[in-house]
């Protein structure tokens, strides 16, 4: 599970369902990215914009965003 994407999204206090809104995706394709499907480039960019962090923070690739 991508715990910093779920982590980011409770910070700033959205639902799921407000975040694949947000991306333009159903709830459950949203659940799958954070499970650990492939993310599309276009909406792993748009969550990093959306948080404000790094595309490999919210990946689970690096500890400091």
């Amino acid at each position: 599970m991508r715990m910093n994407i779920e982590a980011e999204r409770g910070r700033q206090g959205l639902t799921k369902t407000q975040i694949a809104k947000k991306l333009g995706v159903s709830l459950n394709t949203y659940n799958t990215y954070i499970n650990g499907a492939a993310i599309p480039s276009d909406k792993l960019i748009a969550m990093s914009d959306m948080f404000g962090v790094s595309c490999d923070y919210l990946l689970g690739r690096t500890q400091i965003n």
